[in-house]
């Protein structure tokens, strides 16, 4: 955060803000704000406004604070051990003409599934964001760099991120759609994002490529994934997906007036806590509102959580019961 401070103080121009204890608050407040996902400015548009949307490296500096943040804490810290060990096992080969030791695999099978999966979903929203709004809210931008650098923002920030450099409502529908996407996926776990975690979703992704190949086991990277973590994802796929319904369903009806994709949108933006909004936030009524509060803190803790907590453990099971299959479709 105390880098991404010093690079956004640098970053911005200083006619923006001639106090230079306003441009410190401003570097400090956006730089904790972006890694820590949350979303908040303390400018009336956000980064919206004129004399930052067409700041290409702020919104770049943003964007890998609230992506290193979105990535999670055991994440950097087990990707940090390998970088570390790397350089050390080649400083001392070029100090002592030595061969690089073995170590035992440093770099975890969640570690590998995040920065995987974060990666595609980097470059499918850029992508998407590139091809579906080119002619529509990136043509203010004039260069290919400025619509480039706006698209990778806006196809990042939908991971929980919050920041807006574009006007959300004036997005088309299959680029509205994709930003639905990102944002029900969200960030991963242990990090300061929501969501259903990027773990979850490529876990998914995963078991459906093997049914798919008659496997019988997930594999990945040499490694078998757990039938606990399967059972797991499924079972936060499938409740965040039934509450999501219900929340769609009782804000739509107390609010027939706005169209159901706005209102879904709104859904799902406060279920993985990202904050964006297409605009309609300030027309709910205070019903729909509290609706809205009722979404953030349940898919903030996780439905699955909250399931665990109401229902009795079962300690331990001494039986089971004569295996038989289902048939599915």
């Amino acid at each position: 955060e105390l880098v991404g401070m010093a690079f956004i103080f640098y970053s911005v121009p200083d006619e923006v803000f001639p106090d230079l204890a306003d441009r410190l608050f401003f570097a400090a407040f956006h730089s904790v704000s972006a890694f820590n996902n949350a979303g908040f400015s303390n400018q009336s548009l956000g980064l919206y406004e004129p004399a930052f949307r067409f700041n290409y490296p702020l919104m770049w500096i943003v964007s890998l604070l609230f992506i290193f943040g979105g990535l999670g804490f055991g994440i950097i810290f087990n990707f940090s051990q390998y970088v570390r060990k790397w350089v050390g096992e080649r400083v001392r080969r070029l100090l002592t003409g030595k061969p690089c030791q073995r170590h035992p695999r440093l770099v975890n099978l969640s570690t590998r599934l995040v920065l995987i999966t974060t990666g595609w979903l980097i470059m499918v929203g850029t992508m998407a964001i590139l091809v579906f709004e080119w002619n529509g809210v990136l043509a203010q931008h004039t260069t290919w760099w400025g619509r480039f650098t706006t698209a990778f923002f806006t196809g990042v920030t939908p991971r929980t991120a919050g920041f807006s450099v574009i006007d959300t409502g004036a997005l088309g529908v299959p680029a509205l759609m994709v930003v639905l996407l990102l944002m029900y996926i969200g960030a991963s776990p242990g990090s300061t994002g929501g969501g259903i975690k990027t773990t979850t979703f490529s876990i998914a992704a995963l078991n459906v490529f093997s049914t798919a190949r008659s496997k019988r086991r997930i594999e990945f990277f040499g490694r078998e994934i757990s039938h606990l973590s399967v059972r797991r994802a499924f079972a936060t796929i499938v409740l965040s997906l039934v509450f999501l319904g219900l929340a769609i369903s009782i804000v739509a009806s107390l609010e027939s007036d706005i169209s159901l994709l706005h209102v879904a949108f709104e859904c799902f933006s406060a279920f993985s806590t990202v904050g964006l909004s297409t605009g309609i936030t300030a027309q709910l009524g205070d019903p729909a509102r509290m609706a809205l509060v009722a979404v953030m803190f349940i898919g903030r803790v996780s439905a699955l959580t909250l399931l665990v907590s109401f229902l009795r453990q079962v300690q331990n099971s001494n039986y089971r019961y004569p295996k038989e299959d289902i048939l599915i479709n």
